[in-house]
């Protein structure tokens, strides 16, 4: 059974699929037009000059700059020089060096983030050793302030460091080494991964110091990544091994995460989309996972789920009973425990969710009662809902870590509990206000709980971030009265410089506004999310 929901999807077929995904980027430039965005990976990045918007002059909570930039259909494939990543900075990166170096070091110094302070003695650098404390700086502090955000609880599996950052910083160094590995295709994908990391950090630092070159230089690492991902798409084989496939795999995540960082999520779907063929591809090798690569498809499926969670159209679907797929996990998910703080039965009752929403929606169509079976159906996924509870899950995943991080992922995974169940009345059918609002609010206190005990206890002097999409489902339930809670918690989340925080909370202040008017038809967000043409995906 496809995943249900959501996006389009990489019908299973042959390699021709990969041309298409490299279209569909070149596709979405063209139909948004010139004005509509400045990220992307096919953004042709004007001289700073050229640009109307000072990104140092916007608000903290919008960095982005929104004039007009020229667009091409894409950028060729192209590798970075092996001389101290000198040929793989474009003019315009170079340019931009120069202002930042004296700019960066004077933010650096009001932060009291440890892991960038690192010596910036630009004067004394070499051109192309400028540039590669720059790549050095970024990688930095990827690993040791990006990883930590991106998962809700600190562990020692964290994905992003030890799946996407190790083989980046491998490659990295074989590149600053003088090494002429760069040049096969071999390094393709660990190049693009690591220009894929270098813009998810250089994104988070411009949104953390609201400096304008650091969107230059994300912008221009990021389309350096889409660029050689086109190359390893191109190469694939029937005769690559499971590992090449994993590493392109990686670039795509990657790039969903840039997306997400970014704020602009213009086109995470995209690459969700591209990651949903390459695990079709996977799968038609009939080669058992490795555990790493395991890891990543059920990263991938997460994401996919909660992209198709938040899409306002959905496609109305028969309903049989055949139909319905209770795990499309592979082993036993636990790592879905510290990398989005849910267990993997909590993530399958969001997908079973969406698969029975399909269904609400084709009995709509045709205007026709629901069949005795459809009905039992969706009372067993309301049961398997309610009924979920935090002591019935083992936690495999944090048999090692200490009482705070196992208390902090289970009010993370009870706020994704009741907000499951938010999302079952608002798609499948609805409940009475009363426990609507009580629901919401159960939300709230799960994850205003979880800033507190992380202030008390000193764990948050490392920042790690909530998923976002329970408070994204539950806040724009709120009632008029509960509000001031969610203004709150959705400040605190901005603190930690993600830029797709705004994004959402654009969207439930929309929603709010729409309720306020009198808009009834629920979910409300999807109102929004239509009448703004909208995506999102609420990590």
């Amino acid at each position: 059974m496809s995943l249900p929901l959501g996006n389009p999807h990489w019908p299973p077929g042959t390699l021709k699929d990969i041309d298409q995904h490299i279209q569909d980027i070149d596709n979405l430039m063209q139909h948004t037009g010139t004005k509509a965005r400045i990220s992307g990976p096919f953004c042709v990045f004007q001289h700073q000059s050229e640009i109307a918007v000072d990104v140092v002059t916007l608000p903290a909570h919008d960095v982005t700059p929104r004039d007009s930039v020229a667009v091409s259909s894409y950028l060729p494939p192209s590798h970075p020089s092996t001389a101290g990543l000198g040929g793989g900075l474009s003019g315009e990166t170079t340019a931009s060096c120069t202002l930042i170096q004296k700019a960066l070091p004077n933010a650096l110094a009001r932060s009291e983030t440890t892991s960038l302070k690192v010596q910036w003695e630009w004067s004394l650098l070499g051109h192309d050793a400028c540039k590669e404390q720059f790549i050095n700086c970024l990688m930095h502090h990827y690993r040791q302030d990006v990883a930590t955000i991106l998962q809700p609880v600190k562990h020692c599996h964290n994905e992003y460091r030890s799946i996407y950052a190790s083989k980046a910083m491998t490659i990295s160094e074989l590149i600053s080494g003088q090494s002429h590995l760069s040049r096969t295709i071999s390094s393709t994908s660990r190049l693009a991964l690591m220009y894929s990391l270098l813009a998810s950090s250089g994104f988070h630092l411009r949104n953390l110091y609201k400096l304008r070159d650091l969107d230059h230089l994300a912008r221009n690492f990021r389309a350096k990544a889409y660029s050689l991902l086109r190359t390893a798409l191109k190469s694939l084989s029937p005769v690559k091994s499971q590992a090449f496939r994993e590493a392109v795999l990686s670039v795509t995540l990657t790039l969903v995460t840039a997306d997400i960082l970014d704020g602009s999520m213009s086109e995470f779907w995209i690459h969700l989309k591209a990651s949903d063929g390459l695990i079709e591809d996977l799968r038609r090798q009939n080669q058992p996972f490795s555990p790493p690569t395991a890891h990543l498809v059920n990263i991938s499926r997460f994401l996919r789920v909660l992209s198709d969670s938040t899409n306002p159209d959905i496609e109305p679907v028969p309903w049989s009973p055949a139909q319905e797929e209770f795990n499309i996990f592979l082993g036993d998910g636990h790592t879905l425990e510290y990398t989005y703080g849910i267990t993997v039965t909590l993530a399958n009752l969001i997908h079973r969710t969406c698969s029975i929403a399909k269904h609400v929606a084709w009995y709509k169509t045709i205007n026709g009662p629901q069949t005795e079976d459809f009905a039992d159906a969706c009372n067993q996924l309301h049961q398997a809902i309610s009924g979920w509870r935090i002591s019935d899950e083992p936690l495999t995943a944090f048999a090692e870590s200490d009482d705070v991080t196992v208390l902090l992922a289970s009010k993370h995974m009870q706020a994704f509990a009741a907000s499951i169940l938010i999302y079952f009345y608002t798609r499948v059918f609805p409940c009475d206000g009363t426990t609507m609002q009580l629901l919401v609010q159960t939300v709230a206190s799960h994850l205003t709980d979880i800033e507190k005990i992380k202030e008390s206890t000193g764990y948050n002097t490392i920042q790690t971030a909530s998923v976002a999409w329970p408070g994204f489902i539950a806040s724009c339930q709120s009632a008029a009265s509960g509000r001031t809670i969610w203004t709150e918690w959705w400040g605190t989340m901005s603190e930690y410089n993600i830029g797709n925080i705004t994004n959402l909370w654009t969207v439930v202040q929309d929603t709010w506004a729409l309720r306020d008017e009198g808009v009834q038809d629920e979910p409300v967000w999807a109102a929004v999310l239509t009448r703004d043409s909208k995506r999102i995906l609420a990590i």
